[in-house]
């Protein structure tokens, strides 16, 4: 339920903006009951988030719950950029874009990519696993 990280100069865009099915109300942290989701259309953004229309979608909040328990954050996950769809932002420029958590090699930390740029590479979008 917590009010995701804005960052300075960043909103979070109108409900009508966002994915239908986002995961949205409590939401207790089990690793067990989230999946890492990636498609065939991962290269373009627009593709993806069409894909990503029907899909429960972790938001924001979680990332940023993950941050302050960096215990909790699955092992498996390093090496990966997780994008939370389930809070797109307007960033600094008012382009689209979404957050992700990461592993620098040192620490993990958040970044974040562009929904009008191309996206190569490994980038898995954070899921409630179906029951």
């Amino acid at each position: 339920d917590a009010q995701p990280l804005i960052p300075s100069g960043w909103s979070i865009v109108p409900d009508k903006e966002q994915l239908p099915n986002r995961v949205q109300g409590s939401f207790q942290w089990n690793p067990a009951q989230v999946k890492l989701y990636l498609s065939d259309q991962q290269r373009n953004c627009h593709e993806l988030k069409k894909k990503l229309a029907d899909k429960e979608v972790l938001p924001a909040n979680v990332l940023d719950y993950l941050l302050a328990n960096k215990h909790l954050i699955p092992e498996e996950w390093k090496g990966e950029s997780v994008f939370f769809w389930g809070t797109v932002y307007r960033g600094a420029g008012g382009y689209p874009s979404v957050r992700c958590l990461g592993w620098d090699g040192g620490r993990w930390d958040w970044d974040w990519g562009w929904l009008d740029g191309d996206w190569g590479g490994r980038y898995p979008a954070a899921l409630r696993a179906s029951n």
